[in-house]
């Protein structure tokens, strides 16, 4: 898969990701966070390797998403109240 698809089909997947959870009736931000940054990482995987430029961008995408999942499994253990 060339690096020029990625944007379409992070978009296409997080479209995907997101009617799917809106269909089971699924609205806690959490989970979108988490399946999000499942997404992510496997669409990282797929267009392995990414070339410099743009490996930063995903990278720094990643690990807002990451970040953000660390902060809600944080909450959820009641290491940080939130």
């Amino acid at each position: 898969m060339g690096i020029n698809s990625l944007p379409l089909a992070l978009a296409a997947g997080y479209t995907v990701t997101a009617f799917a959870l809106a269909s089971m009736g699924i609205n806690d931000i959490r989970a979108y966070v988490v399946i999000f940054t499942l997404v992510s990482l496997l669409m990282e995987a797929a267009f392995h390797p990414i070339p410099k430029p743009a490996s930063f961008f995903i990278i720094s995408v990643n690990l807002v998403w990451i970040s953000w999942d660390i902060y809600y499994l944080m909450q959820a253990l009641g290491l940080i109240s939130g």
